[in-house]
């Protein structure tokens, strides 16, 4: 390519090469001798809300604002790093081009949470998005990949741990998606410094958990349990259903009638995009005849998690069970009075939709009763 002719800069979309939602990527283009490249920068936007000609959103909204900041921000850098080719009296190539843009620019972390976002589960977006907004309270509006060093790390750590008063897991969780934001940064850009959790320079926090399922005796007391009121008694039910079938509370929330089919519940679940199909107990089959059909089809009305397991709490507590009660310990309590009842582990893994069933095993922590029944075989011959 001839080393003094610059590449041109434009914002563009392609709006012959819409998504599925028929939404375009707003893109900075380079052109370089008559040939064009195209580096999205994470925002998309509907065909007929661009000026693809003046290259920015239409309109006056704040969502066109905001995209038109970014897209003023992104075209600045981009130009930065053309200025930097030629202060430096550069080979001009699309290659020497994204080292300096990539380099100036990071594509701002608001990118790479887009682009991280893509490939996670809706029910997940919400904590990518509040680790944007921490993040930019703390650091500034500005903040890029490039600026989550070990000193930047650490010190979102002390927030959330000294400030939030987060638990381990749940600020482990945090650092997991930043990790993950950092090498979504570094497969683009070579340039990119070393993540810091992958050369060990910080620990991650982590604290064991022991989620411990219902015995058979506390299950039979928490469904034998009168609710002091209508809303209590749905919860109970949905509870009751959700220990029947081991659905994820994800799933449980989505569940529709058009996913009950031949005496089964079959659904594609949320986290692992695996197909269940669980067969209906008795019990299961029972509730789903009691509860009325709604406009939506769901079984269940919408919840929050957190609401969901509040109830949950009351519900225990009038039951006399002293153990802390989630929707997670419903999933719990099916896979081991399942496995208590001699259902081959293989079996309840595929019912619960692991993937292996190394996973199964952390199901599979054998109660008091199960060891008693088992030993009960040997007795005889000691």
């Amino acid at each position: 390519m001839d080393k003094n002719k610059m590449p041109t800069i434009a914002m563009r979309i392609l709006p012959s090469k819409p998504d599925r939602e028929g939404l375009c990527e707003v893109m900075v283009r380079v052109t370089i001798n008559r040939i064009p490249k195209y580096y999205g920068i994470g925002k998309k936007i509907a065909p007929d809300a661009f000026d693809n000609k003046a290259g920015k959103a239409i309109g006056r909204s704040k969502a066109a604002v905001e995209l038109n900041t970014l897209i003023t921000e992104e075209q600045y850098r981009a130009n930065e790093a053309v200025a930097e080719m030629r202060k430096r009296n550069e080979r001009v190539s699309f290659e020497m081009f994204e080292k300096y843009y990539y380099r100036q620019s990071t594509s701002s972390i608001d990118y790479y949470i887009s682009k991280a976002e893509e490939k996670v589960q809706p029910h997940r977006i919400y904590q990518y998005e509040l680790i944007k907004r921490e993040l930019k309270e703390l650091f500034g509006d500005n903040i890029t990949v490039t600026d989550l060093n070990l000193d930047i790390i650490n010190r979102y750590e002390d927030y959330m741990e000294n400030e939030r008063g987060l638990q381990k897991n749940t600020r482990r969780q945090r650092h997991k998606i930043i990790s993950r934001i950092i090498n979504l940064a570094k497969q683009d850009n070579e340039y990119f410094e070393e993540n810091p959790y992958s050369i060990r320079k910080f620990v991650m926090p982590h604290e064991e958990t022991h989620r411990i399922p219902l015995t058979e005796d506390e299950y039979i007391r928490f469904v034998q349990f009168r609710t002091p009121s209508e809303k209590l008694e749905k919860i109970q039910r949905q509870f009751i259903f959700q220990c029947n079938t081991g659905l994820r509370f994800c799933d449980l929330n989505e569940l529709t009638r058009k996913n009950i089919e031949d005496d089964c519940i079959v659904v594609r679940q949320n986290k692992t995009q695996n197909i269940v199909k669980v067969p209906l107990t008795q019990t299961a089959k029972m509730i789903l005849e009691q509860l009325p059909d709604m406009p939506d089809h769901r079984i269940f009305k919408k919840i929050s998690g957190q609401k969901y397991n509040d109830y949950l709490a009351v519900i225990a507590a009038g039951a006399g069970i002293d153990k802390k009660v989630t929707s997670h310990i419903a999933r719990y309590t099916f896979a081991t009075i399942a496995m208590a009842n001699e259902i081959p582990m293989d079996i309840v893994g595929k019912l619960l939709g692991h993937q292996s069933v190394e996973t199964t095993r952390i199901y599979a922590k054998m109660s008091t009763e199960t060891l008693k029944k088992e030993m009960e075989k040997v007795s005889g011959v000691f």
